[in-house]
C-alpha cells in the first residue's frame, strides 16, 4: 500500500539505509530518495536497491513529500535551517536522532508538519553497507511530542 509518492532519507547509512529497504520493501513509497554528503554512500545504496535516486545535494528533498533527517544530531541541528527552506508546503519531516530535546525545540520552529521520532535499533557496525530491511523488526519506535 503506498502511503508517499516521494520520501527523502538525508543521511543514507545504517538507519537511514534500513528504512529505505523498509520503504521500499513495503512498497510505502512510489520513490525512495537518498542524500548523502558521500557519493560511495549513495552508489552502494543504489546498488542494495535501497534507494531509486540520490544525490550529494539537498535539492532533492524539494520532491519529497516526507523528508527522513537520519543524520548525527548535530548535523540535524545545522541543516534544520537550510532544509526548511527546501521543503514542499504539506512535507511531514521527521528525525531519527537518539536526544530529543534539543531536536524538538528546534525543528518543531521550522517544520509546521515535524514528529520527531526515536527508533530504538541499530547496530555497532556504521554505514549503508550494513543497511538491514529487518533492522526495525519487533523494535519500538518513540514518538515525540510537539505543539
Amino acid at each position: 500500500m503506498r502511503v508517499f509518492n516521494k520520501v527523502a532519507i538525508v543521511g543514507v547509512g545504517l538507519i537511514g539505509g534500513s528504512l529505505a529497504l523498509v520503504l521500499k520493501k513495503k512498497r510505502l513509497a512510489a520513490e525512495v530518495l537518498g542524500v548523502s554528503r558521500r557519493k560511495k554512500s549513495i552508489e552502494t545504496a543504489k546498488k542494495m536497491q535501497a534507494i531509486d535516486r540520490g544525490s550529494q545535494s539537498l535539492d532533492l528533498i524539494k520532491q519529497a513529500d516526507l523528508v527522513v533527517l537520519a543524520l548525527p544530531i548535530d548535523k540535524i541541528l545545522d541543516s534544520a535551517e537550510q532544509i526548511a527552506k527546501l521543503v514542499k508546503p504539506g512535507c511531514v519531516v521527521t528525525d531519527v536522532g537518539s536526544t530529543k530535546k534539543e531536536i524538538v525545540n528546534k525543528l518543531e520552529r521550522f517544520f509546521p508538519n515535524y514528529i520527531g521520532s526515536h527508533p530504538l535499533a541499530g547496530s555497532e557496525k556504521k554505514g549503508v553497507f550494513f543497511a538491514n530491511q529487518d533492522l526495525f523488526k519487533d523494535s519500538l519506535c518513540i514518538l515525540t511530542p510537539t505543539k
